[in-house]
């Protein structure tokens, strides 16, 4: 089998704001726990019901609702970059799994995972139900299938938020 079976890209868009006349600013939040690459340990996954987009708030002693997070699953055409990060050509068609992750009422951020359609189809992964994919989250449905993750690259980028993405994670409006 060629290339990576998933390949996601991880937001916590909506953090920092800027308001004119009022400089660039954190959004309050409490303290959190970062645990870095090891929140993706397999014990974390493959033997408890964690999920790695929890796992910070979960070390930080604080609670997961898994009606927290809602999704949609659709199949989309592969851009250049879910192309390279898959392995498979520009266009193909992939499964986008996008979700919105709360904190209470308050969004944190949006998570979006992109999957091989033949890695995933009949699986939890492309099932919408608001949650986790299942006990241990996307990583247990695939190792459950089959396949071993051996390795994980994160890849972490900043821009200004969509329009969509103001009003979907609750952001104050700025007018330039």
């Amino acid at each position: 089998m060629a290339g990576p079976l998933s390949w996601e890209l991880g937001h916590t868009e909506g953090l920092v704001t800027s308001t004119r006349g009022h400089g660039t600013i954190a959004r309050p939040r409490s303290a959190l726990k970062r645990l870095g690459i090891t929140r993706y340990d397999k014990v974390k996954w493959r033997d408890s019901d964690e999920v790695a987009f929890i796992a910070d708030r979960v070390a930080s002693g604080r609670a997961y609702d898994r009606n927290e997070q809602t999704q949609t699953v659709d199949r989309v055409a592969a851009d250049t970059m879910i192309a390279e990060g898959l392995g498979v050509p520009v266009g193909s068609p992939v499964y986008a799994r996008a979700r919105l992750v709360k904190e209470g009422t308050q969004p944190t951020h949006t998570l979006t995972s992109y999957y091989r359609p033949e890695d995933v189809e009949g699986t939890r992964i492309v099932d919408p139900t608001p949650g986790p994919a299942g006990r241990g989250g996307g990583y247990r449905v695939l190792y459950d299938a089959g396949y071993e993750i051996d390795h994980m690259k994160e890849v972490l980028f900043a821009r200004v938020p969509t329009a969509d993405e103001v009003k979907l994670l609750q952001l104050p409006s700025v007018n330039p």
